[in-house]
């Protein structure tokens, strides 16, 4: 376990961010941290829209006391902004040593009482005893199975729809909610592609809809980011009635203000990130 500095101080919040690991260097720092420590991470908050992200989800949930697991919790962004400015009681899995050591730093020096890190891989096998929780956050984590873990369970991208219906159907005994983002390419490989030759937001929710369905989830709404100098979300059907277009990037420019923020560009020419829906889902039932 890497060793926490005595003191947290601008120096040894850096060092600690940042992480040589395959994940590291990846989410912005929580508003607070640079507030008080007079630090900014050198990563563009564009490229992923982490504060674009949690401003939507705080349009459509209250955090407030909520209990919440975050897999792969990376450094924090997320948990650590829920932990101190929501007062949510936080579970935050993250396997990276380094990246754990920035959590526990960080919950240590703000006496985050209502936070508690875990170092242990969230698996297939160790899913289902993940603590009662009132959402699930599971970022960009899934389409790393096969490399970063269960390698055994996913041995190539054809696998992955089959091992999520079974991951998702054991996290369902968990919770009641879930905010859920996958990425295009197996094991962050764009030679390994999800969907082969797909990188649009509708293909993405045909695919994920009946693993959803079948694990006992409900999609209740998917966003998505088309501009990296615009901040702004646009909520988009998840309704799996609608009509299947041989293109379906022609339904998605029909959504209201997509049109907008496009501005004209081609929907190939958004960012693969933020062709990514971001899912609140609900168990079902």
């Amino acid at each position: 376990m890497t060793e926490l500095p005595a003191q947290l101080t601008q120096d040894s919040l850096l060092d600690l961010w940042h992480s040589t690991g395959k994940h590291g260097i990846y989410q912005q720092l929580p508003a607070f941290l640079v507030r008080d420590f007079g630090v900014t991470a050198p990563v563009d908050e564009r490229w992923r829209g982490d504060r674009t992200r949690l401003d939507y989800l705080r349009t459509r949930i209250d955090f407030s006391g909520l209990r919440v697991v975050d897999i792969g919790a990376n450094t924090g962004f997320f948990s650590l902004t829920l932990a101190h400015d929501d007062a949510a009681q936080v579970t935050a899995v993250e396997p990276d040593p380094a990246n754990s050591a920035f959590l526990r730093a960080v919950a240590q020096h703000y006496r985050l009482g209502q936070m508690r890190t875990s170092s242990t891989p969230v698996t297939l096998d160790t899913v289902a005893a993940l603590p009662e929780s009132d959402l699930v956050l599971l970022l960009n984590v899934l389409h790393h199975a096969g490399d970063d873990f269960d390698r055994s369970h996913v041995p190539e991208p054809g696998a992955l729809a089959a091992y999520m219906t079974d991951y998702l159907g054991r996290l369902a005994r968990t919770t009641h909610r879930m905010v859920f983002q996958l990425g295009y390419n197996w094991c962050g490989n764009k030679a390994t592609p999800v969907l082969p030759g797909v990188r649009e937001p509708y293909a993405m929710l045909d695919y994920l809809q009946p693993v959803m369905q079948a694990a006992g989830w409900v999609i209740e709404s998917a966003a998505l980011r088309f501009d990296v100098d615009d901040p702004r979300m646009v909520e988009i059907s998840t309704d799996p009635r609608r009509p299947a277009l041989q293109t379906p990037s022609d339904e998605l420019l029909a959504q209201p203000g997509v049109q907008e923020l496009l501005g004209g560009r081609p929907l190939t020419r958004v960012s693969e990130f933020y062709a990514r829906p971001l899912l609140i889902c609900r168990k079902a039932g």
